[in-house]
């Protein structure tokens, strides 16, 4: 086996060791950032872990709760003609239903109609 030499200056030597020390610094920082990192995930997945049992634990107090309310009994016939003591209620359900499939063809209308008249005046003033 043979052994080459090579000449390699006192800055040059330096320089080197710098890039190589910094190489290192990063390495070890970037192995710092990867461990923080993974622990703050794990922090992460417990915290989310117990915000989900605590959501599950309420829901099922939630539950209990509505079962111990009274209910209000309505026979069949208010139920088929809608009278209730919740009229209010189901009429705005069906407004809020009805209205929009009504609402969307006139306001593209209008909006149709404003943007004919605004093409018209610009035309008009050229």
């Amino acid at each position: 086996m043979n052994n080459i030499h090579v000449r390699v200056d006192y800055n040059q030597a330096l320089n080197s060791k710098r890039e190589v020390l910094l190489i290192q610094e990063s390495l070890l920082k970037s192995i710092m950032h990867m461990k923080k990192y993974n622990s703050l995930r794990k922090i992460e997945f417990s915290l989310k872990n117990k915000i989900k049992k605590d959501i599950f634990e309420l829901n099922k107090r939630f539950i209990s709760l509505q079962e111990h309310f009274p209910r209000e009994e309505a026979s069949m016939a208010q139920q088929i003609t809608g009278k209730s003591k919740r009229k209010d209620i189901i009429v705005e359900k069906t407004e809020s239903r009805e209205m929009p499939k009504e609402k969307k063809p006139a306001r593209r209308n209008e909006l149709e109609y404003e943007l004919q008249e605004i093409r018209e005046k610009l035309a008009r003033l050229s």
